[in-house]
């Protein structure tokens, strides 16, 4: 693991994962992501987020990917115009992502990760 400090490590991206999801167990985790069980047994045996994941993340509660890999904050993104918060989900919102290509948002997340496709 040379060249990762503790904020990258597998297990503290997982629990990051696991808080946006509101997860405890991998099939909460796997209803979240919207995977089998097996899927999250198996990310966890190679230690490596799938790219997958972080799109479901972003799309669903706008979590920012960078904060899931790196533990860099903000936790979420915000829309660029208003910068408000949807208090009811305690997520910003991010109407700008809807006008990113879901393309382009994979590319980039898969850029993140190091994941070439």
């Amino acid at each position: 693991m040379s060249g990762q400090n503790q904020f990258q490590s597998f297990e503290a991206q997982m629990a990051r994962v696991k808080f946006i999801a509101q997860a405890r167990t991998q099939c909460q985790l796997a209803e979240v992501l919207g995977v089998k069980q097996g899927s999250v047994s198996e990310a966890s045996k190679r230690g490596r987020i799938p790219a997958s994941w972080l799109v479901v993340l972003v799309q669903k509660f706008r979590a920012n990917p960078d904060w899931i890999l790196e533990g860099a904050m903000p936790v979420f993104l915000m829309a660029r115009e208003s910068g408000s918060y949807d208090a009811r989900n305690l997520c910003p919102s991010a109407d700008f992502l809807r006008h990113i290509p879901l393309d382009e948002l994979q590319k980039e997340i898969l850029r993140r990760t190091g994941n070439p496709q």
